[in-house]
């Protein structure tokens, strides 16, 4: 199931996607800042590369380190406890 594309643009100035409003010219202007907008069809649209790969955020590498520590250290405090009561 394809995702569905957004119907609004964005607004540099207010930071949000919002359904422009139309102008008797035929331009776009945002209803909250009133910032005239590039048309839909004029709208530069970056094209999506599928076999790129993102990096995955440092949180997670944090994530990942942390829990590789624990149970490091889970394995060692299960190796003494099992060598006192054997």
């Amino acid at each position: 199931m394809a995702a569905a594309e957004p119907t609004g643009q964005w607004c540099d100035d207010c930071g949000r996607l919002i359904v422009p409003v139309v102008e008797p010219d035929g331009g776009h202007s945002c209803p909250r800042c009133g910032k005239r907008l590039a048309a839909f069809a004029d709208a530069a649209v970056e094209p999506v590369d599928e076999g790129a790969r993102t990096r995955p955020p440092w949180h997670f590498k944090v994530l990942l380190a942390g829990t590789i520590g624990y149970l490091i250290y889970r394995v060692i405090w299960f190796i003494g406890w099992i060598s006192h009561h054997a």
